[in-house]
């Protein structure tokens, strides 16, 4: 299955902004977390304060529709997919399940 590629007017740390029409956007959860790391104990690397939590960004208006377990890319976020139990029409939420590589991180990291 194909993703669609949606814009969307929220900041995530170190992401990109991108805008949309007020008046053509529709209002939208977003729930962010870190990446899980691997590994055998991997509990123990677990960030509680992790979870970044959008309670009304702006979206395209497709994405009002979204049924539960649809499948996105946010442009420059990452992959998300709507919410299989609390999602409803007209007032998705959408979960982030793949986060994309932050090239820019390792470069200013080399310095």
């Amino acid at each position: 299955m194909a993703f669609d590629t949606i814009f969307l007017n929220a900041r995530f740390d170190g992401g990109s902004r991108h805008h949309i029409a007020v008046k053509d956007g529709r209002i939208a959860a977003i729930n962010s977390t870190d990446d899980v790391p691997t590994g055998a104990d991997y509990k123990a690397n677990l960030n509680p304060n992790s979870l970044v939590v959008l309670k009304e960004a702006l979206v395209e208006p497709s994405l009002a529709t979204a049924k539960p377990c649809d499948r996105f890319q946010f442009e420059r976020q990452g992959y998300f997919c709507a919410d299989s139990v609390d999602s409803k029409p007209g007032a998705p939420i959408f979960n982030r399940t793949v986060s994309l590589r932050d090239t820019w991180a390792k470069i200013e990291k080399k310095g």
